[in-house]
């Protein structure tokens, strides 16, 4: 259980990774892929098909399951549901919540910016979907440098790796 003021929603998943991990302020990608996922699961069945476009691709949205984010040393994470729920964890539905309320393809947060243009969303199994490679750099200089000082190519979008299986979209 988490008992904080007011925080940013991603919070409530990079507090908690930092203390179990020991990650400190120079944990930039650890922290950076903390961030994206606490953004993914903050607004709960909207990652397991809630926001998703194309829900009719969804066997069942009656009872979607909340999302849960299984965090690893290096920050990157899987994203899956309980069993037995309703609803989908696909790079689709991911990918639907990871594009919510962001503005460009930096995301800020009050330990560091990750950079949604570097990760990688990989389908692992039914309902598991790794989401790793996010970069993650230093916040401004509160004093007006605003230069970041880490040097990241830059990519035009988010990379999706699906299997061949994937389900064709239905043509109307």
């Amino acid at each position: 259980m988490v008992i904080t003021g007011r925080v940013t929603d991603a919070s409530l998943v990079v507090g908690p990774a930092a203390a179990h991990y020991g990650w400190g302020r120079d944990d930039l990608d650890a922290l950076a892929g903390a961030v994206v996922a606490g953004h993914v699961i903050e607004c709960g069945t909207q990652a397991t098909g809630g926001n998703f476009a194309f829900f009719g691709e969804i066997d069942s949205l009656e009872h979607p399951g909340f999302p849960i984010a299984e965090i690893e040393p290096d920050g990157s994470s899987v994203i899956t549901k309980h069993d037995g729920t309703d609803g989908a964890v696909t790079v689709e539905t991911v990918t639907a919540q990871l594009l919510y309320e962001i503005g460009g393809h930096r995301y800020a947060n009050p330990d560091v910016t990750a950079r949604f243009d570097t990760m990688r969303l990989t389908q692992e199994g039914p309902d598991r979907v790794r989401i790793s490679g996010t970069v993650g750099e230093p916040l401004p200089h509160p004093q007006g440098g605003g230069e970041h000082t880490r040097r990241v190519p830059q990519r035009d979008r988010v990379r999706v790796d699906r299997p061949s299986t994937s389900r064709p979209r239905p043509t109307s």
